[in-house]
């Protein structure tokens, strides 16, 4: 009797262990399936983010080469503007990468901007000489669009770009304390 029940036992013994080792086995694939989607998700978040910040450093850059010159061209308004546009959309199309609270400002700075360069395109494609009436109201939507992309350019872009640069390199695993 002794002998059936170490049969017994040493039996049971290894189909629990058999089955351990395929679950094991199970679970190394599924976590390796996981790493695999969760570090092309990771790949795909790091690229959005750096271009995000290529596209914010960009209008950070046309803005005041726009806003500085006395008689900013077609050209140089078409820049910002594109510039805009590409955010706007980019933002729109992207914010799901970001986290909640970057997503809102990157937004609804986008957004601002957008409306605000809009008000800015209209009343600088109007001009005195082709004859349109209301050239004084869209003269001064013109300088008030200037003044908010002056203020805007002073006191809220370079800290969203910090907070771009920020959740870049959180998502690296890098802060401002690593030393280095």
């Amino acid at each position: 009797m002794g002998g059936l029940y170490f049969i017994g036992k040493l039996v049971i013994e290894r189909w629990f262990k058999a089955r351990e080792q395929a679950y094991e086995y199970e679970l190394r694939i599924l976590s390796q399936r996981d790493n695999i989607r969760y570090s092309k998700l990771h790949e795909d978040r790091a690229k959005v983010i750096f271009e995000a910040h290529q596209l914010l450093v960009a209008i950070s850059g046309l803005l005041p080469l726009y806003l500085n010159k006395k008689n900013a061209d077609d050209q140089d308004r078409d820049l910002v503007f594109e510039a805009v546009n590409r955010l706007v959309h980019f933002v729109d199309e992207n914010e799901i990468y970001f986290s909640e609270s970057l997503a809102k400002k990157l937004s609804d700075l986008s957004h601002q901007l957008q409306g605000v360069g809009f008000s800015a395109y209209l009343s600088h494609a109007m001009r005195p000489e082709e004859g349109h009436k209301y050239f004084e109201r869209n003269n001064a939507m013109a300088e008030a669009a200037t003044n908010y992309l002056k203020k805007l350019l002073d006191g809220e872009l370079s800290p969203l770009i910090s907070a771009v640069k920020a959740e870049f390199r959180a998502l690296l695993g890098v802060d401002d304390k690593t030393k280095y």
